[in-house]
C-alpha cells in the first residue's frame, strides 16, 4: 500500500536514519537558524509565505513529521497526517515545535486513517506562527485543477523548515474509493503532514506519501489527501467532548 510509504521507506531504506539518537532541542541554536532561513525567504509570494509561517515539526517517540497551525473557529489546531501520530494514544500529549523553538502541547481531537488525516487541539495559542484559517465551507469540496502551481513547508529527513513548490499532476482514487491529488514535487519521510497551499494560498490538502514500486522510489511524486476529506460533524464532537468552544452545543 501506498498511503504508510514513509513509514515503508524507513524500514528498507533508512537503516542509519533508524539509528539517529533523539532530537535535542536548543533554543538558541533554532532561533540562529530560524532567523537566517526566514531571511532569505523573502523570494516567497505572499501568498506562498502563508504556508511556511504556519509550518511546524511534530514530534513522537518514533520519529517526526510536520503539520500546519490553523485556526478553526475559536480554536488552534495542527493539521498533520494520521500516520504521523498513530503511535500517540487519544488523550497522551504531542509535542509540537515552531522553527524558533517555541514548544506547544496538545490532544488528538480527529483521526482518519483511511484519509490518513489527523487533527491536534493546541493547548493554548502559539506565539511564533501564524496561523492558516480553516473554513469548513462547500469551497474545500472543490478539487483544484490540474496545473494548479502549489506549495508546501515541512522538515524532510533531518533537515531545518524547508519551502518546496510544485504542482498538481493529476488524480488517483485510492484503495477506500476516495480521491486523492497527485502532486509534481519533492517529498521525503519527515515532510508527511505537511499542509499543501495552492498558489493563492488556500489549503488544499495533507501530504502523506510518496510513490513507491518494488524497484523504485519516485520521490517527485507526492500523493495528498484533499483538505474536503475532512468530516467536521466528528471534528466538532470530539472538541466539545474535551473543551468548551462557540460552537459547541
Amino acid at each position: 500500500m501506498i498511503r504508510y510509504v514513509f513509514l515503508l521507506i524507513l524500514c528498507i531504506f533508512s537503516q542509519n536514519i533508524l539509528a539517529e539518537p533523539a532530537v535535542s532541542y536548543d533554543l538558541n541554536i533554532h532561533d540562529n537558524e530560524h532567523i537566517l532561513t526566514e531571511k532569505t525567504a523573502n523570494a516567497l509570494s505572499k501568498k506562498e509565505k502563508i504556508s511556511r509561517e504556519s509550518a511546524v515539526k511534530i514530534i513522537t517517540e518514533s520519529g517526526h513529521g510536520s503539520g500546519t497551525y490553523i485556526k478553526f473557529q475559536d480554536k488552534y489546531l495542527i493539521l498533520t497526517a494520521a500516520h504521523v501520530v498513530s503511535d500517540v494514544p487519544m488523550g497522551k500529549n504531542i509535542i509540537i515545535v515552531a522553527p524558533g523553538g517555541e514548544i506547544k502541547k496538545g490532544n488528538i481531537v480527529y483521526l482518519d486513517h483511511q484519509s490518513d488525516i489527523s487533527l491536534i487541539l493546541l493547548k493554548s495559542k502559539m506565539k511564533t506562527r501564524k496561523f492558516s484559517k480553516y473554513d469548513p465551507d462547500y469551497k474545500t469540496k472543490i478539487i483544484p485543477g490540474v496545473g494548479t502551481k502549489t506549495v508546501y513547508s515541512g522538515y524532510p529527513a533531518y533537515h531545518s523548515l524547508l519551502t518546496i513548490r510544485g504542482s498538481v499532476a493529476g488524480y488517483e482514487v485510492d484503495e477506500f474509493g476516495k480521491r486523492v491529488i497527485i502532486i509534481n514535487t519533492f517529498g521525503w519521510f519527515g515532510s508527511s503532514g505537511s499542509g499543501v497551499f495552492s498558489e493563492n494560498g488556500k489549503l488544499i490538502g495533507i501530504l502523506y506519501g510518496v510513490s513507491v514500486s518494488r524497484y523504485q522510489v519516485l520521490d517527485n511524486v507526492i500523493w495528498v489527501s484533499p483538505i474536503g476529506n475532512i468530516d467536521n460533524y466528528i471534528l466538532i464532537k470530539n472538541i466539545c467532548a474535551i473543551s468548551s468552544a462557540r460552537f459547541c452545543p
